[in-house]
């Protein structure tokens, strides 16, 4: 019997969490890693996007190690397009570079090694063949793990899935209603979709996901989403784009450009800049960070006259003036 073997096959283990945070889709936070803004846009996108995204930066960081390398796993994984899913290969008789490359790629879902009368084998998976043979095959990739959402007009979304994944992303913009064994019913409001905007999810990427997603008895409906559920959807994102008022401190009058970018720079660093104009040496600040501004203003000064300090004694005349010789500050 043959044993599949995806960890002891060959070569070192990839570091998912570490290729997603180099991809800036999960973020580290004092709580532990969390998925990032990037990181749900990501999850909408289409199958082939995501794989590509994926493969470009495990090569990228594989690059940085060693540029021969990744030449060499670039072209053991183009080969695998055009190889028998249904024909094993001996891993004995790979090279070197693709020996290593086998464990990577069997966690991305793109070989599977398993080990059998004593030896260790490879079979490229239909992900690998569709993916990386090119041509119409990436038609194909659209199947997979597609084809399960009907959305009727009145906003209720059915899912006919059993995948966690699926449901999950669901739940991203969807309020949950039931789960079945096989179907996920959710309902898109008002409130849900505010969820899914807080995370960086745009209207059209919602729409997008659950056209091309489409179950096959509607997809050929026209429109595959009613029109007034997308509809709604955009006017439910525009209405978060609104112009919000917030008290703010307008910064002008600075003596010379060095300070002015020194400001500009405390201001952007402490989150409070909010308008910034460096042509007309103009900021806004936000009026909670006033009392900051005011302490970094006054030390950058008092920094930059002690520098100039032997030119005489001006330098000490404006550390008592005060303000009135430095940026001017006002409602923004």
């Amino acid at each position: 019997g043959a044993m599949p073997a995806t960890v002891t096959a060959a070569g070192e283990l990839l570091d998912i969490r570490a290729l997603f945070l180099s991809l800036k889709l999960m973020t580290e936070t004092p709580d532990g890693t969390i998925i990032s803004s990037r990181g749900f846009q990501f999850l909408l996108k289409e199958t082939t996007e995501q794989m590509w995204t994926i493969l470009r930066q495990y090569l990228k960081l594989l690059e940085e190690k060693s540029s021969s390398d990744a030449a060499s796993t670039l072209g053991f994984l183009l080969e695998l397009g055009f190889r028998n899913v249904s024909e094993a290969y001996s891993i004995d008789l790979l090279k070197d570079v693709e020996k290593r490359a086998v464990n990577p790629l069997a966690q991305l879902g793109l070989v599977y090694p398993f080990k059998a009368q004593g030896r260790m084998w490879l079979l490229p998976t239909q992900l690998a063949c569709i993916l990386c043979g090119g041509g119409s095959n990436l038609a194909s990739l659209s199947q997979l793990g597609s084809g399960y959402i009907v959305c009727e007009t009145n906003y209720r979304v059915y899912a006919y899935t059993s995948s966690p994944l699926q449901h999950a992303i669901l739940r991203l913009f969807t309020f949950e209603e039931y789960v079945l064994p096989n179907m996920y019913v959710g309902r898109l409001t008002r409130d849900s979709a505010n969820a899914a905007f807080a995370y960086g999810i745009g209207s059209e990427q919602i729409v997008s996901y659950m056209r091309e997603h489409a179950h096959p008895h509607v997809a050929q409906r026209v429109p595959v989403i009613p029109d007034t559920v997308a509809d709604a959807v955009r006017l439910w994102e525009a209405e978060t784009r609104r112009v919000s008022l917030m008290s703010a401190v307008l910064y002008s009058a600075f003596t010379n450009q060095e300070e002015f970018d020194a400001v500009a720079d405390f201001a952007k660093g402490s989150g409070g800049l909010l308008w910034l104009d460096r042509e007309g040496q103009r900021m806004a600040v936000h009026a909670s960070h006033m009392d900051d501004m005011r302490t970094f203003i006054r030390s950058n000064r008092a920094r930059a006259q002690t520098e100039r300090r032997p030119q005489g004694l001006q330098g000490l005349q404006g550390l008592h003036n005060g303000p009135e010789h430095g940026p001017r500050a006002g409602p923004a």
